[in-house]
């Protein structure tokens, strides 16, 4: 028999979590210093992923990482320096294609200095390589069949991407420092995305870049000091095919390696004019209705329908929440006594877990912060790394089966040190919570006719229908137009709310 059939098709996202990939990096950091370095006191680093390029199986990953070293020399002298290289890694899966969307985020797990001879610290920095592969699935589906098929329909929504860019912009920021300053030692940012607002063709951005400036004062004994600066930051971003019902997945970094600053000193005070250059990864999703067919039947002869199942990625309103987290540590035997804290360098929250349960969202992690400070026996300066684990929970009303992927960030660290071992860390840690979710769904696909059905040689029939029956049901369970049953049964009200004797009439 001749297919007289018609098909039409929509798209569905859907996206894979990809293994992390580990990246090593070496970093050779030359000190400008007038004698060799003594000791290095901290060392913090960041990553940026620069581009992603994919062929099928693999994508290449290019990226730079970003080292800050504060140290101090022979001649008891500090200074600091900074040091950017490039990175390049692969991610290998079979899932990636050519016209996949691959996103790749950096994050850095441990920094540490691998030797110190003379004026050059090796650097170590392990980063992992966080990547998704997103791709629109084509959905095939029955749209259209011969005239003695009786159709059902039903809008079928789905989620699709829409549009991916990336965009760089600078901050232009400024902060008086109310003193003269010798010599800015570092000026690290992190930055945390609070909201995002969809218009046309432009998604607007906003968030929150933390800012650490350390500094030794123009004094005849020189300080170490830290301060610390919050900016608030909106951006446009432009793109085709965003509406104002777009929903969109936001990732943001500093790319540190462009991060400048310029001292001006006037009337005893100095002001300091920043250029934090930001990245943004803007993902943007639509909702497109379809009327699909759900179910169908011949009445004249059997059918044989073919099914299709999809995937489809659902994105949702991002969770944000802060928290205080607090906690203590002390120090080891083997470590010098904190007679005066100089500076909280460099801090920052490494996240190892993050979950839904009990309508809650988990975060569990480990607040690191390094403290330089001054030991009056030896008359020296030091340093120590510590560690406070913490666990935050936030309430949700996400649904059941939600995934989430948390970028977390510390602002206002302070610490307290009692008994020159004893140390007392408070903070607040900011947390975006990327929302999405696997939906899954069929939609019929083709049809087959088949045998003709038993001609009815009765020219009555009563249907004994149940309470809850619907039209549809019923005439499908007797091979007739649905409206035969509504036309011949003009004063029953569907669905049915008692059990009814249903009287159909064949000619």
């Amino acid at each position: 028999m001749e297919n007289n059939n018609s098909y039409e098709k929509f798209l569905a996202s859907y996206k894979q979590r990809l293994n992390d990939q580990q990246v090593l990096v070496e970093c050779s950091v030359n000190m400008d210093s007038e004698s060799p370095i003594s000791k290095v006191l901290a060392v913090d680093s960041s990553a940026c992923v620069d581009q992603v390029e994919n062929l099928s199986g693999e994508a290449s990953v290019t990226g730079t990482v970003t080292v800050d070293v504060v140290y101090i020399t022979e001649s008891q002298q500090i200074g600091a320096s900074t040091y950017s290289t490039s990175f390049v890694s692969k991610v290998q899966d079979t899932s990636i294609t050519p016209d996949a969307k691959v996103f790749v985020s950096a994050n850095v797990e441990d920094t540490t200095v691998n030797s110190l001879s003379g004026f050059t610290a090796k650097v170590l920095c392990n980063i992992t390589l966080c990547s998704e592969c997103n791709k629109n699935q084509e959905v095939s589906y029955l749209s259209g069949a011969t005239e003695d098929i009786c159709i059902k329909q039903a809008e079928t929504t789905c989620m699709y991407l829409s549009s991916a860019v990336s965009s760089t912009w600078t901050e232009n920021q400024q902060c008086v420092v109310k003193e003269p300053i010798r010599k800015l030692l570092a000026s690290h940012c992190d930055v945390v995305c609070k909201k995002w607002e969809a218009s046309y063709n432009t998604v607007t951005v906003e968030g929150q870049i933390f800012n650490k400036l350390i500094y030794l004062t123009d004094e005849e004994t020189p300080n170490l000091k830290t301060v610390n600066n919050t900016y608030d930051f909106r951006q446009e971003i432009a793109s085709e095919n965003i509406s104002k019902d777009a929903m969109a997945e936001i990732d943001v970094c500093v790319v540190a390696s462009q991060l400048k600053t310029t001292l001006d000193e006037k009337n005893e005070q100095t002001t300091i004019e920043l250029e934090i250059p930001l990245r943004a990864n803007v993902r943007v999703y639509e909702n497109k209705t379809d009327l699909t067919i759900v179910d169908l039947y011949s009445t004249k002869n059997n059918v044989l329908l073919t099914n299709s199942g999809y995937n489809n990625c659902v994105v949702y309103v991002p969770e944000v929440f802060e928290k205080k987290i607090e906690g203590s540590v002390s120090l080891t035997e083997n470590e010098p006594l904190i007679d005066k804290l100089l500076a909280v360098s460099y801090s920052h929250a490494k996240v190892t877990s993050y979950y839904i349960a009990d309508d809650e969202i988990v975060v569990e992690g480990i607040a690191c912060a390094n403290l330089i400070y001054l030991n009056d026996e030896e008359s020296k300066i030091n340093s120590v790394d510590i560690e406070i684990p913490f666990v935050v929970s936030n309430s949700t009303e996400l649904p059941e089966g939600s995934e989430i992927r948390v970028v977390a960030t510390l602002s206002d660290v302070d610490v307290m040190v009692k008994k020159g071992r004893d140390v007392y860390l408070d903070a607040c840690l900011k947390v975006y919570a990327s929302v999405t979710q696997c939906v899954s769904g069929v939609v019929i696909s083709d049809v087959q006719v088949g045998e003709p059905l038993q001609k009815q040689d009765e020219g009555i029939e009563i249907y004994f229908a149940k309470s809850g029956d619907d039209v549809w049901d019923i005439a499908k369970e007797l091979k007739v137009d649905p409206l035969l049953i509504e036309t011949q049964n003009s004063d029953v009200v569907f669905p049915l709310e008692k059990d009814e004797n249903i009287a159909v009439y064949y000619n």
